[in-house]
Protein backbone atom coordinates (compact mmCIF):
# COMPACT_ATOMS: atom_id res chain seq x y z
CA UNK A 1 0.00 0.00 0.00
CA UNK A 2 2.67 2.55 0.85
CA UNK A 3 4.81 1.85 -2.35
CA UNK A 4 1.21 2.11 -4.29
CA UNK A 5 0.61 5.39 -2.62
CA UNK A 6 4.16 6.85 -2.96
CA UNK A 7 3.85 6.34 -7.03
CA UNK A 8 0.09 8.00 -6.85
CA UNK A 9 0.68 10.72 -4.91
CA UNK A 10 4.20 11.25 -6.40
CA UNK A 11 2.85 11.87 -9.43
CA UNK A 12 0.77 14.83 -8.22
CA UNK A 13 3.91 16.27 -5.76
CA UNK A 14 2.56 14.92 -2.61
CA UNK A 15 4.99 12.77 -0.72
CA UNK A 16 3.60 9.97 1.19
CA UNK A 17 5.57 8.79 4.45
CA UNK A 18 4.80 5.36 7.16
CA UNK A 19 5.30 6.21 10.43
CA UNK A 20 8.12 3.88 12.11
CA UNK A 21 6.97 3.73 15.90
CA UNK A 22 10.45 5.58 16.71
CA UNK A 23 8.92 9.02 18.30
CA UNK A 24 11.46 11.18 16.94
CA UNK A 25 11.75 9.72 13.09
CA UNK A 26 8.14 10.00 12.86
CA UNK A 27 7.84 13.32 13.95
CA UNK A 28 10.66 14.63 10.76
CA UNK A 29 8.18 12.32 9.08
CA UNK A 30 5.13 13.82 9.19
CA UNK A 31 6.64 17.14 8.78
CA UNK A 32 8.01 16.04 5.23
CA UNK A 33 4.97 14.25 4.15
CA UNK A 34 1.49 15.00 3.06
CA UNK A 35 -0.12 11.93 3.54
CA UNK A 36 0.64 9.77 6.25
CA UNK A 37 0.28 6.08 6.94
CA UNK A 38 0.20 4.39 10.46
CA UNK A 39 -0.93 2.08 12.52
CA UNK A 40 -3.82 2.97 15.47
CA UNK A 41 -0.92 2.37 18.09
CA UNK A 42 1.37 4.29 16.13
CA UNK A 43 -0.64 7.08 15.72
CA UNK A 44 -2.22 6.90 19.69
CA UNK A 45 1.47 7.31 20.72
CA UNK A 46 2.38 10.15 18.38
CA UNK A 47 -0.96 12.71 18.97
CA UNK A 48 -1.00 12.17 22.49
CA UNK A 49 0.85 15.38 22.50
CA UNK A 50 -1.08 17.05 20.02
CA UNK A 51 -0.84 20.18 21.61
CA UNK A 52 2.81 20.28 21.29
CA UNK A 53 3.32 19.08 18.27
CA UNK A 54 2.04 21.24 15.15
CA UNK A 55 1.85 18.89 12.38
CA UNK A 56 -0.45 16.68 14.17
CA UNK A 57 -2.62 19.90 14.72
CA UNK A 58 -2.92 20.42 10.88
CA UNK A 59 -4.18 17.14 9.80
CA UNK A 60 -7.42 18.15 7.43
CA UNK A 61 -8.03 14.46 6.68
CA UNK A 62 -8.60 11.79 8.87
CA UNK A 63 -9.06 8.41 7.74
CA UNK A 64 -10.01 5.31 9.64
CA UNK A 65 -9.89 2.33 7.87
CA UNK A 66 -10.98 -1.10 9.19
CA UNK A 67 -13.31 0.48 11.59
CA UNK A 68 -15.14 -2.93 12.15
CA UNK A 69 -12.64 -4.02 14.00
CA UNK A 70 -13.45 -1.75 16.66
CA UNK A 71 -15.24 -5.01 18.53
CA UNK A 72 -11.65 -6.27 18.43
CA UNK A 73 -8.58 -6.51 20.43
CA UNK A 74 -7.70 -3.41 18.78
CA UNK A 75 -10.93 -1.65 19.45
CA UNK A 76 -9.49 0.53 22.29
CA UNK A 77 -7.31 1.90 20.14
CA UNK A 78 -9.08 3.01 17.40
CA UNK A 79 -11.56 4.36 19.49
CA UNK A 80 -9.57 6.72 21.87
CA UNK A 81 -7.26 7.85 18.05
CA UNK A 82 -10.57 8.50 16.48
CA UNK A 83 -12.39 9.96 19.58
CA UNK A 84 -9.20 12.20 20.08
CA UNK A 85 -9.41 13.81 16.06
CA UNK A 86 -12.56 14.74 17.09
CA UNK A 87 -11.63 16.42 20.49
CA UNK A 88 -8.68 18.06 18.40
CA UNK A 89 -10.96 19.57 15.92
CA UNK A 90 -13.18 20.68 18.67
CA UNK A 91 -10.51 22.03 20.75
CA UNK A 92 -8.69 24.01 18.16
CA UNK A 93 -12.00 24.88 16.29
CA UNK A 94 -10.59 23.18 12.75
CA UNK A 95 -12.78 21.09 10.86
CA UNK A 96 -11.47 17.80 10.41
CA UNK A 97 -12.87 15.25 8.29
CA UNK A 98 -13.42 12.05 9.39
CA UNK A 99 -13.07 8.95 7.17
CA UNK A 100 -14.13 5.65 8.20
CA UNK A 101 -14.65 2.84 6.19
CA UNK A 102 -15.08 -0.97 7.38
CA UNK A 103 -17.21 -4.22 6.68
CA UNK A 104 -19.59 -6.63 8.02
CA UNK A 105 -21.23 -4.09 10.28
CA UNK A 106 -24.54 -5.24 11.88
CA UNK A 107 -24.72 -1.30 14.12
CA UNK A 108 -23.10 1.25 10.99
CA UNK A 109 -25.81 3.85 11.66
CA UNK A 110 -24.49 3.95 15.53
CA UNK A 111 -20.81 4.19 14.58
CA UNK A 112 -21.76 6.71 12.57
CA UNK A 113 -23.19 8.44 15.07
CA UNK A 114 -20.39 8.51 17.42
CA UNK A 115 -18.27 10.27 14.81
CA UNK A 116 -20.55 13.01 13.92
CA UNK A 117 -21.83 11.76 10.65
CA UNK A 118 -25.32 12.67 9.53
CA UNK A 119 -27.50 10.33 7.53
CA UNK A 120 -26.42 11.95 4.55
CA UNK A 121 -22.99 11.11 4.81
CA UNK A 122 -23.17 7.38 6.12
CA UNK A 123 -23.17 4.76 3.44
CA UNK A 124 -24.27 1.35 4.37
CA UNK A 125 -23.97 -1.15 1.01
CA UNK A 126 -25.80 -4.46 0.95
CA UNK A 127 -23.74 -7.54 -0.68
CA UNK A 128 -26.35 -7.25 -3.42
CA UNK A 129 -24.73 -3.75 -4.65
CA UNK A 130 -21.57 -4.97 -5.02
CA UNK A 131 -20.12 -5.31 -8.95
CA UNK A 132 -18.83 -8.80 -8.05
CA UNK A 133 -21.30 -10.78 -6.32
CA UNK A 134 -20.95 -12.00 -2.88
CA UNK A 135 -22.58 -14.83 -0.58
CA UNK A 136 -22.07 -14.80 2.83
CA UNK A 137 -22.13 -17.68 5.07
CA UNK A 138 -22.11 -17.19 8.56
CA UNK A 139 -21.27 -20.29 11.28
CA UNK A 140 -21.59 -19.84 15.08
CA UNK A 141 -19.82 -21.47 17.70
CA UNK A 142 -21.06 -21.62 21.00
CA UNK A 143 -17.84 -21.74 22.99
CA UNK A 144 -17.41 -18.80 25.59
CA UNK A 145 -13.42 -19.32 26.04
CA UNK A 146 -11.72 -17.55 23.33
CA UNK A 147 -8.89 -19.92 22.97
CA UNK A 148 -10.98 -22.63 22.62
CA UNK A 149 -13.30 -21.08 20.30
CA UNK A 150 -10.17 -20.29 18.36
CA UNK A 151 -9.10 -23.88 18.08
CA UNK A 152 -12.58 -24.93 17.27
CA UNK A 153 -12.52 -22.64 14.14
CA UNK A 154 -10.34 -24.20 12.23
CA UNK A 155 -12.18 -27.68 11.04
CA UNK A 156 -14.95 -25.64 9.87
CA UNK A 157 -12.67 -23.36 7.86
CA UNK A 158 -11.30 -26.61 5.91
CA UNK A 159 -14.69 -27.80 5.65
CA UNK A 160 -15.56 -24.21 4.06
CA UNK A 161 -12.93 -24.44 1.60
CA UNK A 162 -13.25 -27.50 0.71
CA UNK A 163 -17.34 -26.72 -0.18
CA UNK A 164 -17.10 -23.75 -1.18
CA UNK A 165 -13.66 -23.22 -2.93
CA UNK A 166 -12.05 -26.90 -3.42
CA UNK A 167 -9.89 -25.35 -6.19
CA UNK A 168 -10.05 -20.89 -6.21
CA UNK A 169 -8.05 -19.32 -4.02
CA UNK A 170 -8.48 -18.51 -0.90
CA UNK A 171 -7.55 -16.05 1.93
CA UNK A 172 -8.61 -17.02 5.96
CA UNK A 173 -8.07 -13.39 8.23
CA UNK A 174 -7.26 -14.64 11.74
CA UNK A 175 -7.06 -12.65 14.66
CA UNK A 176 -3.45 -12.51 15.62
CA UNK A 177 0.23 -13.18 14.42
CA UNK A 178 0.26 -16.51 16.34
CA UNK A 179 -2.80 -17.42 15.24
CA UNK A 180 -1.69 -17.33 11.32
CA UNK A 181 0.60 -20.19 11.55
CA UNK A 182 -1.58 -22.65 14.05
CA UNK A 183 -4.49 -22.00 11.24
CA UNK A 184 -1.68 -22.93 8.21
CA UNK A 185 -0.76 -25.93 10.06
CA UNK A 186 -4.36 -27.06 10.96
CA UNK A 187 -5.57 -26.46 7.45
CA UNK A 188 -2.43 -28.90 6.22
CA UNK A 189 -3.16 -31.71 9.07
CA UNK A 190 -6.96 -32.21 7.93
CA UNK A 191 -6.04 -32.10 4.50
CA UNK A 192 -3.11 -34.68 5.17
CA UNK A 193 -5.63 -36.55 7.50
CA UNK A 194 -7.98 -36.94 4.33
CA UNK A 195 -5.33 -37.97 2.28
CA UNK A 196 -4.91 -35.51 0.26
CA UNK A 197 -1.77 -33.84 1.39
CA UNK A 198 -0.81 -31.37 -1.69
CA UNK A 199 -4.45 -30.74 -2.38
CA UNK A 200 -3.65 -26.70 -1.90
CA UNK A 201 -0.87 -26.93 -4.23
CA UNK A 202 -1.64 -26.04 -7.54
CA UNK A 203 1.87 -26.09 -9.28
CA UNK A 204 4.80 -28.36 -9.43
CA UNK A 205 7.34 -28.25 -6.76
CA UNK A 206 10.38 -27.68 -9.00
CA UNK A 207 8.74 -24.97 -10.85
CA UNK A 208 8.46 -23.15 -7.16
CA UNK A 209 11.47 -24.24 -5.53
CA UNK A 210 13.78 -21.30 -6.44
CA UNK A 211 11.01 -19.05 -4.78
CA UNK A 212 10.40 -20.87 -1.63
CA UNK A 213 14.41 -21.04 -1.44
CA UNK A 214 14.50 -17.49 -0.56
CA UNK A 215 11.84 -17.55 2.21
CA UNK A 216 13.72 -17.04 5.49
CA UNK A 217 11.04 -18.33 7.85
CA UNK A 218 11.40 -21.94 8.13
CA UNK A 219 7.70 -22.78 8.97
CA UNK A 220 6.61 -20.72 5.90
CA UNK A 221 9.03 -22.46 3.42
CA UNK A 222 7.24 -25.95 4.47
CA UNK A 223 3.80 -24.40 4.67
CA UNK A 224 4.54 -23.00 1.34
CA UNK A 225 5.64 -26.46 -0.61
CA UNK A 226 2.31 -27.74 0.37
CA UNK A 227 -0.02 -24.93 -0.93
CA UNK A 228 -0.51 -22.93 2.31
CA UNK A 229 0.78 -19.74 3.47
CA UNK A 230 0.56 -16.89 6.12
CA UNK A 231 1.07 -13.28 6.31
CA UNK A 232 2.05 -11.35 9.10
CA UNK A 233 3.79 -8.10 10.86
CA UNK A 234 6.49 -10.24 11.62
CA UNK A 235 7.38 -11.81 8.35
CA UNK A 236 10.19 -9.94 6.26
CA UNK A 237 9.29 -8.10 3.03
CA UNK A 238 11.20 -10.35 0.90
CA UNK A 239 8.85 -13.12 2.51
CA UNK A 240 5.25 -11.46 2.59
CA UNK A 241 6.02 -10.48 -1.87
CA UNK A 242 6.86 -14.30 -2.43
CA UNK A 243 3.60 -15.47 -0.73
CA UNK A 244 1.85 -12.66 -2.61
CA UNK A 245 3.32 -13.58 -5.89
CA UNK A 246 2.74 -17.36 -5.45
CA UNK A 247 -0.60 -16.83 -4.42
CA UNK A 248 -1.72 -13.95 -7.40
CA UNK A 249 0.28 -16.77 -9.74
CA UNK A 250 -2.00 -19.70 -8.48
CA UNK A 251 0.14 -21.86 -7.25
CA UNK A 252 -0.29 -21.84 -3.61
CA UNK A 253 -4.46 -22.03 -2.68
CA UNK A 254 -4.44 -20.80 0.21
CA UNK A 255 -3.03 -17.91 2.14
CA UNK A 256 -4.17 -17.03 6.20
CA UNK A 257 -3.55 -13.30 6.80
CA UNK A 258 -2.94 -11.48 10.60
CA UNK A 259 -6.22 -8.86 10.43
CA UNK A 260 -3.90 -6.08 11.26
CA UNK A 261 -2.04 -6.68 7.87
CA UNK A 262 -5.45 -6.72 6.47
CA UNK A 263 -5.18 -3.16 4.21
CA UNK A 264 -2.04 -4.00 2.90
CA UNK A 265 -3.08 -6.78 0.96
CA UNK A 266 -3.64 -6.18 -2.75
CA UNK A 267 -4.66 -9.98 -4.10
CA UNK A 268 -8.13 -11.03 -5.48
CA UNK A 269 -9.36 -14.26 -4.70
CA UNK A 270 -12.72 -16.40 -5.22
CA UNK A 271 -13.39 -17.14 -0.99
CA UNK A 272 -12.48 -14.82 2.26
CA UNK A 273 -13.17 -16.50 5.62
CA UNK A 274 -12.89 -14.15 8.46
CA UNK A 275 -12.30 -15.16 12.25
CA UNK A 276 -14.33 -13.00 14.54
CA UNK A 277 -13.57 -13.43 17.82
Amino acid sequence: MSTDWQEKFGALGKRTVMLTGETATDLKLIAKGHVVIATPEKWDVLSRRWKQRKNVQNVQLFICDEIHLLGGPDGPIIEIVCSRMRYISSQLEKPIRILALGASMANAKDVANWLGCNANCTFNFHPNVRPVPLELYIQGLNITHTASRLLSMARPTYNAVKTHSPRKPVIVFVPSRKQTRLTTIDLLTYAAADNTPDCFLHAELEDIKSFVDKVTDSTLKETLTQGVGYIHEGLSQSDKSIVESLFESGAIQIIVVARSLCWALNVNCHLVITFYI
